[in-house]
């Protein structure tokens, strides 16, 4: 069970936080990161194996444990405004190979807007940190241009 957890979590991290994905690859990190939160989650397995839940209940239910302070994805959040309010610059970098590596940087350029409003699942549909979030965008994507000129 645990390995289809870790696999689960692998593809998890890979489809919704490819940030974290990178970082961690960076500093050879991942393998330990991913097998940290299965561990983690040992006490609560344990609970529901002895309360007799299926095992596909229990990796679901651990999964959205072991995920919940991940949730919402920045990496979709600012994909998402890219492509909605910058859908050239959006298509540009997709096309070129670049999107991820440059919406990795971005979400370390907008941390402070994320950490400012505790961006979570309750609110991130506030328009508010919208508005900030896509003026940083735009900062950033006047800069690379300006860095081409």
């Amino acid at each position: 069970m645990n390995d289809r957890i870790l696999e689960r979590l692998n593809s998890y991290i890979i489809e919704d936080h490819p940030d974290l994905v990178i970082r961690l690859n960076h500093t050879g990190q991942l393998q330990h990161w991913l097998i940290g939160r299965v561990d983690a989650a040992q006490g609560m397995i344990a609970e529901l194996k002895e309360a007799g839940k299926p095992s596909m209940l229990i990796e679901e239910q651990v999964l959205d444990a072991i995920t919940k302070d991940l949730r919402p994805s920045r990496f979709h959040y600012i994909a998402q405004l890219l492509e909605e309010d910058f859908a050239f610059d959006y298509y540009r970098m997709r096309e070129a190979g670049t999107l991820t590596t440059v919406i990795t940087r971005m979400i370390d350029c907008c941390k402070s807007k994320f950490d400012l409003y505790g961006f979570c699942e309750a609110n991130e549909t506030d328009k508010q940190l919208r508005r900030m979030v896509t003026l940083q965008l735009s900062a950033i994507l006047k800069d690379q241009q300006g860095g081409r000129r």
